[in-house]
Formats: C-alpha cells, sequence, structure tokens
C-alpha cells in the first residue's frame, strides 16, 4: 500500500472529513488503511504493530472512549 495519501483517501472517502493512518505494505504481505470521519471519532493513540493498527480515542456521539 505504498503511495497511500491524504488526496487518495479523500477520493476513496468521497470528502475531507476524515482522518486516517497507514501500515505500508511490506514484502508480500498487504498493507492497511484505517479511515473515519473525523467529526464521528477524535484520535487520542496510535499503535502501528507488524500485522494491526491500533487506535483509541472517543465517539463523539456517545462519548464514549
Amino acid at each position: 500500500m505504498e503511495g497511500i495519501n491524504r488526496r487518495l483517501c479523500s477520493n476513496i472517502w468521497g470528502s475531507d472529513d476524515f482522518e486516517f493512518v497507514v501500515k505500508d505494505a511490506e514484502g508480500r504481505a498487504g498493507g492497511i488503511l484505517m479511515v473515519w470521519n473525523k467529526n464521528s471519532f477524535i484520535l487520542q493513540a496510535v499503535s502501528i504493530l507488524e500485522y494491526a493498527i491500533l487506535v483509541r480515542g472517543i465517539w463523539v456521539k456517545d462519548n464514549v472512549q
């Protein structure tokens, strides 16, 4: 998934109301793209692991972590 950037994500998402995190592909393993509506979820922390992306944040509507 090399080459993933904000412009490409905007084309996929359909608007600019988003945030994203990318784990680029390594070798034969595919990458990971995580996208969310920034008005619905506020990111507090992110960990990019070998095979996963972990996020922690607040769901705005419910004010739940």
